[in-house]
């Protein structure tokens, strides 16, 4: 009679253990894996800018937002860029214009990362993974006026009674956005404001004109759907498979 042997058990002894080891680690490889899953990504910048027309006179703000969405499991990333225009009225001072670029520009963002927090929250769900809903919002903030990112970095105090109800409110938008994280270590929000010299600022100069010009507030968006190159797949979007694949490779002895 033959005698059959399970796949295996007539390898070495050594070998056998090696198997039997490098199965298990894959299995914990596997589960660091699904466990370590990279989070979604909202990468937002924007730029703003106002200014009014005989300080007090005619105002305008402008704001252009980039923003780039990486949801976790999609084959693409989203990619759209927003102009904002607001007229600021017939009685307006240069800053309280700028504050309105910001304003605006913070709404935007606002509006943008609590969009993106129920995508990842679909997406999430659709994997039955919705324990692991991980994000990330990235935000940069870029204006020309020293007194604006001073005064919501903190290193210098709104004084001006004209201007504490605008940055009250522009205060009250970062405190919104950050709010959206708070409670989960797996969501994080970042806020940060640069000053930018106004040859590079020009764009939401321009979008602040417009405004001036036309007196009146509008935004145009243009969007598309890039697809994500191989170089950009983080480690949790590899195949487990492969990982387990290259682990489980034995040398014959």
């Amino acid at each position: 009679f033959v005698t059959v042997h399970p796949p295996g058990s007539l390898d070495p002894p050594e070998k056998r253990r090696r198997v039997d080891h490098s199965e298990n680690e894959a299995k914990a490889v596997s589960a660091t894996v699904l466990s370590n899953a990279p989070a979604s990504v909202l990468k937002i910048r924007f730029n703003f800018d106002g200014g009014a027309r005989g300080n007090p006179g005619v105002g305008g703000a402008g704001a252009i937002v980039i923003a780039s969405t990486d949801i976790y499991g999609s084959a693409h990333v989203s990619e759209n860029v927003t102009k904002l225009r607001e007229y600021c009225g017939h009685r307006c001072t240069n800053n309280v214009a700028e504050y309105y670029g910001l304003k605006i520009g913070l709404i935007s963002a606002l509006k943008m990362a609590q969009q993106f927090s129920k995508a990842c929250r679909a997406a999430r769900s659709a994997a039955a993974e919705a324990e692991r809903e991980a994000w990330e919002v990235r935000l940069s903030v870029r204006g020309d006026s020293n007194l604006i990112i001073s005064q919501m970095l903190g290193t210098n105090q709104c004084r001006s009674e004209n201007l504490k109800p605008i940055y009250k409110q522009c205060k009250a938008l970062v405190g919104q956005l950050k709010s959206l994280a708070e409670g989960s270590k797996n969501k994080v929000v970042e806020v940060n404001f640069a000053h930018v010299y106004r040859k590079d600022n020009s764009e939401a100069d321009a979008l602040a004109n417009e405004a001036m010009d036309q007196k009146r507030s509008w935004e145009t968006t243009s969007s598309q759907n890039r697809k994500k190159e191989s170089t950009e797949l983080t480690q949790g979007e590899e195949s487990i498979e492969e990982v387990k694949n290259e682990i489980l490779k034995v040398e014959d002895v």
